[in-house]
Parts: C-alpha cells; structure tokens; sequence
C-alpha cells in the first residue's frame, strides 16, 4: 500500500502547493496548519522590510484552521514563497480544534504519529524544495505522484509500507 511521497519542488515563487495538491483537497475536510512560513509574493518582493506595504498580510492563510475550499482557495489564488508549512488534514473541524487544544504548537512528525493519529493526511515542506507527505487514502497519493511528475519536480519516491515511510518527516521543524 503507498503510504507517502516524498520529492523536491523548485525554489520559486508561484502556486507551488496548489500544483502539489491540485484534485485532492476535499472542500469538507479542515486542514490545520500547524507551522507557516508562506509568504505573498508582493510582500516579499519589496525592496526592504521598512518599506513594504503594511496593509498587506505577509501570509496566505488566514487563519490555523481552514476549510478544504478555503484552503484551496488560498494556495491557488495566490502567488506566494513557501519556505516552510506543516498542514494536517481532518475529517471534521471539532477533530482539528481539539489537536490545536492539545498543544499551541502540535506537529506530527513521524509517520508512526500520524498513522496512529485522526489525521488523514499530512504535508511539509521544509526549505522551499524539499516536501514530504502522508496519506491514509493511497489514492491521494498516486494522483499527488502524477502532480509531482506533470510538474517537473525532482527526486520522487514513493513510499509503500509502514516500515518504508519510517522515512517520511511530517514536520518542517524535523527535516
């Protein structure tokens, strides 16, 4: 069974996430994010930090708890830098608050935590390039697979098994 993928991205501006996760964000789940450092392009692009617009929020989401759609929505209507993200995906909104409950900064960051988690999905990325994630569905990972190739990202493997995706890091803060 494919448990998790694992590859590189380009170190670039652009809607890299939705690239990532075009066709598997169902608008129902809500995505907890747990760690972000994914910056507007017009945010980051001003000459220095002195002069940027600070009517403009420096990041894309809104908030630690979102929505699939509206999830969805800020990973593809946006042009952004990604150097950092740790996003956890649940069935329901009540299963995300109560991990936020748990700790102020909860990450899962092996795959034995997460598959032992509600969890069903999970992402990050770490350094703007490298993105590891897991799945409960192997569906989702074979169309992210597919993503990943029709994009041009680099170094992809999947993982097939519970001992394979020991290797898998589930957290930016961890790679």
């Amino acid at each position: 069974m494919k448990c998790g993928i694992k590859f590189k991205i380009p170190n670039a501006y652009g809607a890299l996430l939705y690239d990532i996760l075009r066709g598997v964000i169902d608008h129902n789940t809500f995505w907890r994010i747990g760690y972000d450092e994914v910056y507007h392009e017009t945010y980051m692009t001003a000459p220095t930090e002195d002069v940027r617009d600070k009517s403009i929020d420096p990041y894309i989401f809104s908030d630690y708890i979102l929505r699939g759609d509206e999830f969805e929505r800020a990973i593809r209507d946006n042009t952004y830098y990604a150097i950092f993200l740790d996003a956890y995906v649940y069935n329901t909104k009540r299963e995300a608050v109560e991990v936020a409950a748990e700790e102020e900064y909860f990450h899962i960051k092996t795959y034995a935590e997460f598959s032992a988690s509600k969890c069903i999905f999970a992402i990050a990325v770490c350094d703007n390039e490298f993105v590891d994630i897991a799945a409960k569905d192997e569906k989702i990972i074979a169309i992210i697979h597919e993503n990943a190739e029709n994009a041009g990202f680099t170094d992809i493997k999947i993982f097939t098994d519970d001992q394979d995706c020991s290797n898998l890091y589930l957290s930016s803060s961890y790679l």
